[in-house]
């Protein structure tokens, strides 16, 4: 017979409070306030940022693949980049198809910067399971929009800034469907695995990486019931994954398993014939670049205070990895299992298989989440000392000091800087930015051409201005301005044709003996962009 309490256990319930008023709880109040103000600054600013040097290949990569999958158009087998991940240029394509330029490109900013805005949200969840804390959780997102490097990019970069928020996703899938291994759980991490590996090849460390874990299950869990369950659970993933995975990814339609070698071999050593670099202060063919060009990178453009705070909580977790008692599939230790593969694996397979990745590090973005989540349990470790001689309210007043000052001056320089948020270098990178310059390219993809060409139309009210640029995004950014504007634009072959030279610096890092330079973009002490008046 049933107890008499169980059956009034739901009358002893404390009431729950309205969804509606849940929503607006202390807690999650300053939440909405960062996400709310995360969508009004970009809206404010995605129609600021310039044109990168790929945006025409990539749109060309979304149309062939679209017309491909839906018209039968098979031009798509004569696209050198046919092996590049399609998911999210089909779908701006499928969106902003038939639109002239400038009402082409301010969509796809605007929707590149939704996938991130996506992003940051699906990292707040992760965090918060993670860290066990919704301020925690939280940081990890300021960290992510407050490194500037990827705020620039998250307007523009419709091939890197994607991949970060779906492998985002999917480490999220993952950790549920490892909590709770329900049919539902694992089906909504097939999709999320899918679309990250039809972003990019290597989004198959995600699949790799789940088999890995679906299988430690099956050899750890007693009994021979749960076996047989992870073991359903992998094999089920795996079909459902692979399945997606090819349906989201045209080319593979005619040899999937062809295709997709293809695809890994080309996203392993992507050709760039002749390509150069400047990497501390060298011209280095990108086929041949060092080990260290990604770590380097990395730890020269990641606000230092980040670095040092995620340096604080990787050790702190990897101690408790260690030494706490418990199984290694226990929840903490699996997330840090997880975290580590995320951002170790990949970087050791890019120097052990010398993949030919150039222009800074965006190739790896999607390692950086794993940063600020260490970076957050960092914080959150600082927060939890405890000195006898110190009340605790002024210890944490100190640490909350600390945090602010470390995020004080990669906002600062946003401010300052936008919306060249891209050519961020801390003092690793070199004393000040003129010496910045020497060693590494600023603004490689060419974006500042834009303001450029903005400035010289509003300059010179000639009805045709001849001009002579530097290099290829001179020309593309153009197709961002108004079309009565861009007809004034008369681009020569040769200088000495032109009235005004416009460069980005690329593979130029020493001053131009032309002595009349009308307009700059400086960051620091650097000019990232210069126009010259070649004759009066």
């Amino acid at each position: 017979m049933m107890k008499p309490e169980t059956l009034n256990t739901s009358s002893k319930r404390k009431a729950s409070p309205p969804r509606c008023a849940a929503l607006f709880s202390a807690g999650n109040l300053p939440v909405l306030a960062f996400f709310l103000t995360l969508l009004a600054v970009g809206l404010a600013v995605y129609k600021d940022y310039g044109l990168t040097w790929d945006d025409l290949a990539q749109i060309e990569i979304g149309e062939l693949n679209f017309k491909y999958a839906f018209q039968g158009d098979p031009t798509l087998f004569a696209l050198k980049n046919r092996y590049y991940g399609p998911l999210f240029e089909m779908f701006l394509y499928a969106v902003t198809r038939g639109l002239p330029d400038r009402q082409l490109f301010l969509p796809r900013h605007l929707l590149t910067f939704a996938s991130v805005y996506a992003g940051v949200a699906a990292l707040y969840f992760l965090a918060k399971k993670i860290t066990g804390s919704w301020l925690a959780g939280l940081l990890a997102s300021v960290l992510l929009v407050t490194t500037p490097f990827i705020f620039a990019h998250a307007f523009y970069n419709s091939k890197d800034i994607p991949f970060l928020t779906a492998f985002i996703v999917a480490a999220w899938t993952l950790m549920r469907s490892l909590d709770v291994p329900a049919c539902r759980n694992t089906v909504l991490h097939a999709l999320a695995s899918a679309a990250v590996i039809a972003l990019r090849a290597p989004g198959i460390l995600i699949f790799g990486l789940t088999l890995g874990l679906f299988g430690l299950h099956f050899l750890l869990q007693p009994g021979t019931e749960g076996r047989r369950g992870w073991l359903v659970q992998g094999v089920f993933y795996a079909l459902l994954t692979a399945g997606l995975a090819l349906l989201f990814w045209p080319v593979l339609w005619h040899d999937p398993v062809g295709g997709f070698i293809q695809a890994m071999r080309q996203m392993g050593k992507f050709p760039w014939e002749g390509g150069t670099v400047l990497y501390r202060g060298q011209f280095v063919e990108a086929a041949a670049l060092p080990w260290h060009y990604i770590p380097v990178w990395m730890l020269i453009t990641i606000p230092l205070p980040y670095l040092a705070l995620a340096a604080i909580g990787g050790i702190k977790a990897g101690f408790s990895f260690l030494f706490r008692p418990g199984s290694i599939l226990a929840p903490d230790k699996r997330n840090f299992l997880i975290l580590t593969a995320w951002l170790v694996i990949p970087i050791l397979t890019v120097i052990v298989l010398r993949s030919v990745l150039y222009d800074g590090w965006r190739q790896m973005f999607f390692v950086y989440p794993p940063v600020v989540i260490f970076a957050a349990l960092g914080v959150k470790a600082l927060f939890s000392i405890r000195i006898p001689q110190i009340r605790p309210v002024w210890a944490r007043g100190a640490a909350g000091v600390l945090l602010a000052a470390a995020l004080f001056k990669p906002l600062l320089f946003m401010a300052q800087n936008h919306p060249h948020e891209n050519v961020y270098f801390n003092r690793l990178g070199g004393e000040d930015m003129a010496r910045v310059k020497r060693h590494y390219e600023l603004d490689y993809w060419g974006l500042s051409y834009k303001q450029g060409l903005e400035y010289l139309l509003a300059y010179d009210d000639s009805e045709t201005i001849p001009i002579y640029v530097f290099n290829r995004p001179g020309r593309i950014n153009a197709q961002i301005l108004p079309e009565e504007q861009r007809k004034r634009l008369a681009y020569m072959d040769k200088p000495e044709e032109a009235t005004y030279f416009l460069t980005n610096y690329r593979w130029h890092p020493q001053p131009y003996d032309y002595s009349d330079e009308i307009y700059a973009i400086r960051v620091g002490n650097a000019s990232i962009f210069s126009i010259f008046r070649l004759r009066p």
